[in-house]
């Protein structure tokens, strides 16, 4: 029964040590439209989540940026192949007004079929 109740003591404190985020994320599913970079090194993406046929008439699109090279190709690849992108930004929370919304700096990438 000791080595039970210790066993639980140890698990709890160190489940109290482990840093648990509460930063609220933007994450979004779109089709990646359009790439920009002006310099090679930032790379800024837009898309929009509609399924519309024409990417120019779009009622709004998700906008956000890295300079992760990783990051930076997975995206090109994306628009080159008409591909989706689910996202995870560093702002808040997901803009809901407005024709572009910003999303953040990537935090993480997935570029779906």
């Amino acid at each position: 029964m000791q080595i039970r109740t210790a066993i639980v003591v140890a698990f709890t404190a160190g489940m109290a040590l482990v840093p648990v985020s509460a930063k609220a994320l933007c994450q979004q599913d779109i089709y990646a439209d359009r790439a920009f970079s002006s310099d090679g090194t930032n790379v800024q993406v837009l898309g929009r989540t509609d399924t519309i046929v024409d990417p120019t008439s779009f009622t709004y699109g998700f906008f956000a940026e890295t300079n992760n090279a990783l990051f930076a190709n997975m995206i090109f690849a994306a628009v080159a192949s008409h591909n989706r992108l689910l996202i995870v930004g560093a702002a808040q929370t997901c803009p809901t007004t407005g024709q572009f919304r910003d999303m953040g700096t990537i935090l993480q990438l997935v570029q779906q079929p």
